[in-house]
């Protein structure tokens, strides 16, 4: 079973030269490694693994990193300009992980350690760190959960 992304996500996105070279048992190995960082880069904010369903923040992010891998895997001999695009595309993952490790953008269905939800840890927060945008939450999330207070 794969965390955080599939099979066929992977394969929507890959060339189709790609998808003939990419069988399924590689396809798996790098969806479990993309999940494992996943997984190492968000445990200190929240409990790994996550568990379903998955924010789709987490998806996207674990989707982009496994198709960096596997396209990695398979051009390993790759022209430059194809070695800068696979960097960019691994860039823009990490940088979307950095912001979800940071907290700057929250996991709504996933738990935070030491709280039961998200509620509850913004509720925790002093009246300082609820102005801190760190912690800020979106528009939707309010309208999902209600008004902050």
């Amino acid at each position: 079973m794969s965390r955080y992304t599939t099979r066929e996500q992977i394969r929507s996105h890959l060339p189709a030269l790609t998808m003939e070279v990419a069988s399924d048992e590689l396809l798996n190995e790098m969806i479990e490694e993309a999940s494992d960082i996943v997984d190492a880069n968000i445990s200190s904010l929240y409990i790994t693994p996550l568990s379903e369903p998955y924010d789709a923040i987490i998806t996207h992010i674990t989707t982009y990193l496994a198709i960096t891998l596997v396209l990695s895997s398979i051009y390993t001999d790759a022209s430059s300009t194809i070695r800068r695009l696979l960097e960019t595309i691994g860039e823009q993952a990490y940088d979307l992980l950095d912001r979800v490790k940071d907290g700057d953008i929250p996991l709504i269905k996933a738990k935070i350690k030491g709280y039961r939800d998200l509620r509850s840890f913004r509720q925790g927060l002093t009246k300082s760190e609820k102005g801190n945008s760190q912690f800020y939450i979106p528009d939707e999330v309010k309208r999902d959960g209600g008004e902050w207070k």
